[in-house]
């Protein structure tokens, strides 16, 4: 159960580095995002990029041309841009 809550605690940290970008009124590029992760929190590219895939599923995420957005911030602002 340990891993479990571990897991949930690094997604959650994942989606408030989106958020903090995206109240700054940027989206963030997906590699940037996943080198920094990699850097500073320490975690492999690939499962940065399962979480964020993750992410993108629940919906909780969205990616457009490469940058990531949080969906709640995403439609609160009226992003009206074509989704990739």
């Amino acid at each position: 159960m340990e891993k479990f809550n571990s897991r949930r605690h690094r997604i959650a940290q994942v989606l408030k580095m989106i958020i903090a970008a995206n109240n700054e009124g940027r989206g963030v590029n997906r590699e940037r995002l996943i080198a920094e992760i990699g850097i500073n929190i320490g975690i492999s590219k690939r499962t940065v990029s399962e979480y964020i895939n993750s992410l993108i599923l629940t919906g909780k995420v969205i990616e457009e041309k490469g940058e990531l957005w949080s969906a709640l911030l995403y439609k609160k602002n009226g992003i009206n841009s074509k989704m990739s």
